[in-house]
């Protein structure tokens, strides 16, 4: 049950409140809006509340919570198993969270328990969340990786930011099928996708933050 987590995050303090919030998405908007709005009844008032700051989200902070992300088949910030294609790229796209110095990959125990296994690893939890989130890409072939990676660059080249999708239970050749599609949108109906696949994969952390899905 989730009752307990949410009751938890709802007496943190602001300040750790957002902290929290940030590693689900790295949009300071979003994370004051849903810490504003504590206390919270359940979960699915969370995820309410979290959709409705979505559609209040400015460019600005849509670009740089999609700038918290790891390219896909790319190492997530932080990930102890490897870094990313890019050391530079990893910086660049972890700015915009502002983690405040000491609490990288901090996880209020108050919440779960998963902050302690992540700090002795050397990850993040939101590097660790990516892993899971691209679990897909794990057993993918040299050929699909090298299309992925050379996707991103096309991808990245074309709209100026990171190809971002909701990857949880896709194979890396569904993740290749749906970029290369991608490819061919104009840029405001790339946006209107790319806040649709940031919404779902907030909601997706948002559960396991709270409480309601552990996986």
């Amino acid at each position: 049950m989730a009752e307990e987590p949410l009751a938890r995050f709802s007496a943190l303090p602001t300040g750790e409140a957002q902290e929290e919030l940030l590693t689900c998405c790295a949009a300071p908007s979003w994370a004051a809006a849903l810490a504003a709005g504590r206390p919270y009844p359940n979960l699915a008032s969370v995820l309410a509340a979290s959709d409705k700051a979505f559609a209040a989200m400015t460019a600005a902070d849509l670009t740089a919570a999609v700038a918290a992300h790891p390219r896909i088949g790319d190492r997530g910030p932080g990930d102890p198993a490897g870094p990313p294609a890019s050391s530079k790229d990893a910086a660049r796209r972890r700015e915009p969270s502002r983690v405040p110095a000491g609490h990288e990959g901090h996880l209020h125990p108050d919440l779960s328990g998963e902050g302690a296994l992540h700090a002795k690893e050397g990850g993040t939890r939101d590097g660790a969340w990516s892993r899971q989130e691209q679990a897909g890409v794990s057993d993918a072939s040299a050929d699909t990786l090298a299309a992925l990676a050379a996707g991103n660059r096309t991808y990245e080249e074309r709209f100026g930011q990171v190809f971002l999708i909701c990857a949880t239970g896709l194979s890396a050749a569904e993740m290749l099928t749906a970029l290369r599609a991608r490819l061919g949108n104009d840029a405001d109906t790339e946006a209107k996708i790319v806040r649709e696949e940031l919404r779902k994969i907030t909601g997706l952390r948002l559960r396991k933050l709270l409480g309601g899905d552990p996986t």
